[in-house]
């Protein structure tokens, strides 16, 4: 009998959520966000839901790597995460986006192609 690994690279989500809060001006500025940072947050009129007026009703913490909408609470459909923020402004009714259509729109903007990890598969022995 003889067992064999196979190495498979797969995404690792902390190190693409590093390169995303390392320039999360890249991000905000393909969307076409005004913002204003003050200390560790940055603020900025929802995205998200329709008829945002608050320049302060979403804020994005670089501290917490985390976002929340303060008039709606859009973040309670979406989730706090960054790749969810995404996900919630890429949404349209017409064609709902999923976390990995977030993902994949991330790792394109940021050309994300180093952020992998080597994963052991162990296979059955072969017989």
């Amino acid at each position: 009998m003889r067992s064999e690994s196979v190495s498979k690279k797969t995404l690792d989500l902390n190190k693409v959520r590093s390169i995303i809060f390392d320039d999360i001006d890249v991000l905000l500025e393909d969307f076409g966000l005004e913002y204003e940072q003050v200390a560790d947050n940055i603020f900025m009129r929802c995205p998200i839901h329709e008829g945002s007026d608050n320049p302060q009703g979403v804020s994005i913490s670089l501290t917490k790597n985390a976002w929340r909408c303060w008039t709606r609470g859009c973040h309670d459909e979406f989730g706090t995460d960054i790749f969810s923020f995404v996900r919630g402004v890429l949404y349209s009714k017409d064609e709902p986006y999923q976390f990995s259509d977030a993902l994949r729109h991330v790792c394109k903007l940021y050309n994300v192609n180093n952020a992998t990890r080597q994963a052991e598969e162990k296979q059955k022995p072969k017989q």
